[in-house]
């Protein structure tokens, strides 16, 4: 700070002392004159009173401007009196000594009052912060409870308890922003007697604070409200002498406001405390969005699960002679819902007909078209006389009226084997081919995917003879997309997965194609990236006393109509 800046703020601040010692001089002076015989006799110590009473209550400036006065006045009576007396050498003298020690004094009484009150600030801080952090930490131990919470309503319900407890108010309430109403949602404690108000205008508890920091909680008096102010109305309809109110924001809109009150008056609040409730405000909009994302991925996972079931059969129609078992494995993508499908029922002639597919693509359209399919097979089948390619014709009908974009495509296989399990018959539309156990080897393939093939093209209907230690095997390749190992970015593939299915052999072992499943996972290090989905039909043993059911034949042909 400039020295004129510091003088011009010393004298402002002892204006008042400088004032009543330049009086007290002019008094001094005066009794001087009046009770002195002669100016040789000047009693010095008259004008000194003046300078060392400024000099007990006021700063150096004011004492020196005091002390300079009082010099002069007796520098004035020295020079008309006799300069050669002794004795009025040493009175002045005096004078001069007396002032310069007042104002010395007077600056080092200043020092140590300014020390003074920086010290005392210090600890006034301390305190401060020591109430700050204890309050910081109350709050802290309860803030766990908020993300415990069940949905909205308990993160409210919860916020008010907290709010309560910490911050020693006697009720807490929660209000949620509905357009212009504030409505209640919470309060703590329910029912103590007060009137209790469901609904407020919103602006009541965003109006202005009477707190002179800077905070986003608003905290008001009644006493100090205008008799007409809503506010204090309400206030003192509930019985309320205090009150705050802290705004809570969801992804910068308002959403609610946290408010508590208190029927006793109380003091302004200390910065901290109001701080620390601004961040009780933004713990509780935090607990709220992660309720909300909670909410929205349970909701989704239900939904998920929903559309899932609609891809396999809720039961499994019992075959004559064929065990079957069904494997559905969702990959990484399950959140954004694959497009894999199966089915297997029973036949009117005691046969088995099948059917799997896989969607391009992941999302809801993929899957709710894949359920389709699911459903319009199913449809078909129970259409009489229908054959295998009037059921492929249908589906395909359904991928180019129901598919959402013109590049989706969907690969399936549908076919049936008969009863004896010893002829199976499909068509093959873009999709993996069907895997003949043991030892593993595919069958012939097929033509184009649905939604690709050609208005009127051809269908190939292969027809292949099961010996009687046949099973047959049926996989989207979800299964064979994996990495081959999990230091390596090589795909496994078809012909991998061929040779893996060579170390497993028990078909009827009701978790072989889990164990399968597992296999692939653990050669690709990971989760699956792909939904995989598998259909498994394995030859029954006979039944001890009874010869099969059929016998078994050789390849009758890859290409014959049906």
């Amino acid at each position: 700070m400039e020295p004129v800046s510091v003088l011009r703020s010393e004298l402002g601040r002892d204006l008042r002392p400088l004032l009543w010692g330049l009086a007290g001089l002019v008094v001094a002076t005066l009794l001087v004159l009046g009770a002195a015989a002669s100016v040789s006799s000047l009693p010095v110590a008259v004008l000194l009173i003046p300078i060392m009473g400024v000099a007990l209550v006021a700063g150096p400036v004011a004492t020196g401007v005091v002390a300079g006065a009082s010099v002069l006045v007796g520098g004035a009576m020295y020079a008309v009196g006799d300069y050669a007396d002794l004795d009025m050498q040493l009175r002045y003298g005096a004078l001069l000594v007396g002032a310069v020690l007042a104002v010395a004094l007077a600056d080092l009484r200043r020092r140590r009052e300014e020390r003074i009150v920086v010290q005392e600030a210090a600890i006034a801080r301390t305190r401060e912060q020591e109430r700050a952090e204890e309050l910081l930490v109350r709050m802290l131990e309860r803030l766990p409870e908020l993300s415990g919470a069940r949905d909205i309503p308990d993160v409210a319900a919860r916020a008010c308890r907290i709010a309560r407890d910490v911050f020693g108010a006697e009720t807490a309430s929660y209000w949620m922003v509905d357009g212009d109403q504030a409505v209640l949602l919470a309060r703590t404690p329910q029912d103590d007697g007060t009137p209790v108000l469901t609904a407020v205008p919103r602006d009541l508890m965003s109006g202005g604070s009477q707190w002179a920091g800077h905070a986003r909680t608003t905290w008001v008096r009644a006493a100090a409200l205008q008799p007409d102010d809503p506010r204090r109305r309400t206030m003192e309809r509930v019985g309320a002498c205090v009150g705050t109110s802290t705004p809570i924001r969801v992804d910068f809109s308002l959403v609610g406001f946290l408010a508590m009150s208190w029927s006793a008056d109380h003091g302004d609040p200390e910065r901290t405390w109001m701080e620390t409730l601004d961040r009780l405000g933004d713990q509780v909009a935090l607990a709220k969005t992660v309720v909300r994302r909670r909410l929205a991925q349970e909701e989704n996972r239900e939904l998920t699960d929903r559309l899932q079931a609609g891809f396999l059969p809720a039961q499994v129609d019992d075959v004559p002679n064929s065990a079957v078992s069904l494997l559905y494995r969702p990959g990484l993508r399950q959140l954004l819902l694959g497009g894999d499908f199966l089915d297997i029922v029973a036949t009117e002639s005691g046969g088995t007909a099948f059917l799997i597919g896989d969607v391009s693509g992941h999302g809801p359209e993929q899957a709710a078209l894949a359920a389709t399919l699911r459903a319009a097979w199913r449809g078909a089948m129970c259409v009489s006389g229908s054959t295998l390619k009037d059921r492929v014709r249908a589906l395909d009908m359904v991928v180019n009226e129901r598919r959402p974009t013109s590049g989706l495509f969907v690969t399936v296989i549908t076919g049936e084997v008969d009863a004896a399990m010893s002829v199976m018959e499909y068509v093959c539309a873009g999709h993996p081919p069907p895997i003949l156990l043991h030892p593993p080897r595919p069958a012939p393939l097929g033509g184009p995917p649905l939604g690709v093939l050609p208005l009127g093209a051809s269908l190939d209907v292969h027809m292949v003879g099961l010996t009687p230690s046949d099973s047959v095997l049926l996989v989207t390749d979800g299964l064979f997309e994996g990495h081959a190992g999990p230091d390596t970015t090589a795909r496994l593939g078809f012909d991998a997965f061929l040779d893996l299915l060579g170390e497993h052999r028990d078909v009827l072992d009701p978790g072989f194609l889990d164990r399968l499943a597992d296999e692939v996972q653990r050669l690709h290090g990971a989760p699956l990236p792909d939904d995989a989905a598998a259909l498994l039909l394995a030859r029954r043993p006979p039944r001890p006393g009874l010869l099969p059911s059929g016998t078994g034949r050789e390849d009758l042909g890859g290409g014959s109509p049906s």
